[in-house]
């Protein structure tokens, strides 16, 4: 029985345990989607890689003291989102703010 046989709930016990091939299988498992997901709000794809990758390195260096209160899937789905959501408005809000300050000075003049 190999590891894509096994339960994300399994897996996640593994990689507690410094099991880098649970580790390897998550990866294959989920970049993929994680990529899609990220890069449909993103719409770049270097972004995305980056923030994917970001993600993978952080969940291996947290491994052994990560503590979840529901399934890693859930918990990894839900970092790209709020990651996707702090670059979207870091990006975006700067213009913003510069457009409003741009009609604002239309309005004044």
């Amino acid at each position: 029985m190999g590891l894509d046989d096994f339960s994300i709930y399994k897996l996640d016990l593994l990689i507690q345990q410094d099991d880098c091939s649970a580790f390897d299988e998550i990866h294959e498992r989920y970049k993929g989607v994680l990529y899609i997901h990220a890069f449909h709000r993103l719409r770049d794809q270097e972004e995305t890689k980056y923030l994917i990758l970001q993600l993978f390195a952080t969940l291996w260096d947290n491994h052994q003291t990560l503590e979840l209160k529901f399934h890693l899937s859930g918990y990894i789905f839900t970092t790209v989102f709020n990651w996707v959501f702090k670059f979207i408005t870091q990006t975006a809000l700067p213009d913003l703010k510069t457009l409003k300050r741009k009609s604002h000075e239309k309005k004044i003049y």
